[in-house]
């Protein structure tokens, strides 16, 4: 009798773990399940921000744009110095060109900072 009674708590304390373990296992599998959603949904979220920043920006060029605009404007006569009222030829004009350029540019990809790269 002693021994059944014995018995009957050690299977009554397996099924309880049992149960217990089972349960947990199925809360892990769900954890790691909505772990993964979120860790993807996450690199999508920065893959989508870069690439809506990388492609709204133009690429740098290779010479500036300021030193050509600057260059024709002194060929053309229209500037011939920075420092209006100074002596320089066309400072008596009542002429006054102001130009002001903004840009902002995306680096170029490795493989084209490289010389001899095709492009």
């Amino acid at each position: 009798m002693k021994h059944l009674l014995l018995w009957a708590l050690a299977v009554l304390i397996l099924v309880i773990t049992g149960t217990r373990a089972a349960r947990a296992h199925a809360e892990r599998s769900e954890s790691l399940a909505a772990l993964t959603l979120v860790t993807q949904q996450a690199s999508e979220l920065v893959r989508l921000r870069h690439a809506a920043k990388d492609s709204s920006l133009p690429i740098r060029p290779e010479t500036g744009l300021a030193g050509k605009v600057s260059q024709a404007l002194s060929r053309s006569g229209l500037v011939t110095g920075f420092s209006l009222g100074t002596g320089t030829p066309g400072a008596d004009l009542p002429l006054r060109v102001v130009v002001t350029m903004d840009a902002i540019f995306k680096e170029r990809p490795r493989a084209e900072l490289r010389p001899g790269a095709s492009r």
